[in-house]
């Protein structure tokens, strides 16, 4: 707990001003969570719209890789926050989607192919501070150092203020009932698929990989083949 808070504390001291003064980044990363039941955009998701669509107005972002599955209902979470995007003047062709990862170090692993395949060399992430550190710490050490990833917690009070003034309206269609299953049960597939043994906890993960990234020992999780 005293190394979590430590964490905490050195990454808003350090890198609340990581989106200040610095060069546009080719890509931003936004990781997932969840729509709300109607297929509406969930108050997280237009939080971290919002702050993206701003480092978009700023200049310092040129694209976006938004990312997630529809993990705990049937709305693809990287579909709403494109929505959401695009509903605030992004244009579409600049949003990359990445809909498979179920969790946070695949979001960032599954983000990590598309900016491959688009030759995206430097990245940030676009969420709340805590995540902001440990990610691109995982950015940094799967690229093995080919990549550089720039912080990018969200200002709060803008957020705030701009959520103040109203959204757009902006929805999903849901997956088919018949396409989708619960969480635990689609990780047990893909622990099959993969020959693995099934995933373990993932805040124990999430922790793991961060505290690890630093020294380089970090490693990606698997991944399915490229579609």
């Amino acid at each position: 707990m005293t190394l979590m808070l430590l964490l905490l504390a050195c990454s808003r001291a350090t890198l609340q001003v990581g989106a200040v003064d610095r060069p546009a980044v080719d890509a931003a990363i936004v990781p997932g969570c969840p729509s709300l039941e109607d297929g509406r955009l969930s108050p997280c998701q237009w939080r971290r719209v919002v702050w993206a669509q701003h480092m978009w107005a700023t200049g310092r972002a040129r694209a976006f890789i938004v990312s997630g599955n529809a993990v705990y209902n049937r709305y693809v979470e990287a579909e709403a926050m494109k929505a959401g995007l695009v509903a605030l003047g992004v244009p579409a062709e600049r949003v990359y989607l990445e809909p498979r990862a179920l969790h946070t170090d695949e979001n960032i692993a599954y983000a990590l192919r598309i900016a491959d395949a688009h030759g995206l060399e430097t990245l940030a992430i676009v969420s709340d501070a805590v995540q902001t550190v440990g990610t691109c710490g995982m950015v940094r050490v799967w690229s093995e150092g080919q990549r550089s990833c720039l912080p990018a917690p969200m200002d709060y009070t803008l957020v705030k203020a701009r959520l103040a003034m109203g959204l757009p309206e902006a929805r999903t269609e849901p997956v088919p009932e018949a396409e989708w299953a619960p969480l635990e049960e689609r990780e047990r597939r893909i622990a099959e698929q993969l020959g693995l043994p099934k995933r373990g906890n993932s805040l124990w993960i999430y922790f793991s990989k961060s505290l690890l990234a630093p020294f380089g020992l970090s490693r990606p999780p698997a991944l399915l083949p490229p579609e």
